[in-house]
């Protein structure tokens, strides 16, 4: 059971050591999502850090709410080292990457679990170093999902959305074509980025507000990348109908929703439908009536 906790609660408890820790660990997680912010075009990668360093939070509340700081000398030295030298790598913007960037959360996190308990306490903050984890291995699913299967899936999926609402589309190969226009399914658009970062919330999910039945965990996990199709599919749609209907109007909306900002839009439609799915099978089995069954 979760203990009633909130951040006034944890500054109350102490002067000294604990809000200290507490203003540092603020200061970290602010300067890594600044750093994304400045050297990232993409808006993709600073909203899973922010959801990455709420869901570490999340996991680690309650260790805060109830253990003091005492963190050993090796883990002292060793943890203000790295909070440094990222900090230091981070300002150095020009050369900045991203998967190296994305590294630097884990890191911080290590050197602040480092920096609150003895080397061989860390394990009570494990669930929290895995979900920053999550942040660096969105951007390798990224890199490693063949670009290829998922845009013609997506260009399909789209042309069977078109035919569904009464449009003569034709699709070929990448290519989602209307009698005015069309566009063409790559790269970015094909909504890999999307499943990269359902998966990342589905999994601060699981670790947060875990499941207890296995086949509800599973359901989650295979509903992901349908919902990130779906999704992204209907953003092509509306793509296709707007570059088959050129005018000022609709060339600014294809633009929109064509750049990431307007994207952003069915990313947050995926993650809602995910999180209503989640929590009703969480609310499912925390009802009397499932509970009697176990």
């Amino acid at each position: 059971m979760r203990a009633a906790f909130s951040l006034s609660t944890v500054l109350s408890l102490s002067p000294s050591r604990r809000n200290l820790w507490l203003l540092l660990a603020g200061f970290v997680a602010f300067q890594h999502l600044l750093v994304i912010h400045q050297t990232q075009e993409s808006p993709i990668l600073l909203t899973l850090a922010f959801l990455v360093w709420w869901g570490a939070w999340l996991c680690s509340e309650d260790q805060i709410a109830i253990v003091e700081p005492r963190p050993g000398r090796i883990g002292l030295f060793f943890g203000s080292l790295i909070v440094v030298l990222c900090i230091l790598r981070g300002g150095n913007t020009f050369y900045s990457d991203g998967l190296i960037i994305a590294l630097m959360a884990p890191a911080l996190g290590f050197a602040l679990s480092m920096l609150y308990l003895p080397l061989h306490y860390l394990r009570r903050f494990s669930a929290s170093l895995f979900i920053l984890t999550l942040l660096p291995l969105q951007i390798v699913i990224y890199r490693l999902v063949p670009e290829q299967i998922v845009s013609l899936v997506t260009a399909s999926t789209s042309g069977l959305l078109l035919k569904g609402i009464g449009k003569d589309v034709a699709v070929e190969g990448r290519h989602v074509l209307l009698p005015g226009g069309g566009v063409i399914v790559h790269g970015p658009c094909n909504g890999t980025d999307i499943f990269s970062m359902l998966l990342v919330v589905a999994l601060i999910f699981l670790v947060a507000f875990p499941l207890r039945r296995g086949l509800h965990q599973l359901l989650v996990i295979a509903l992901t990348p349908i919902a990130a199709l779906i999704c992204n599919s209907a953003r092509i749609s509306i793509l296709a109908l707007l570059a088959a209907t050129p005018s000022t109007r609709s060339d600014w909306l294809f633009d929109f929703f064509h750049e990431n900002e307007g994207s952003l839009i069915f990313s947050g439609i995926a993650v809602s439908l995910l999180a209503t799915l989640y929590f009703a099978l969480l609310n499912q089995e925390l009802s009397p009536n499932d509970q009697t069954k176990h």
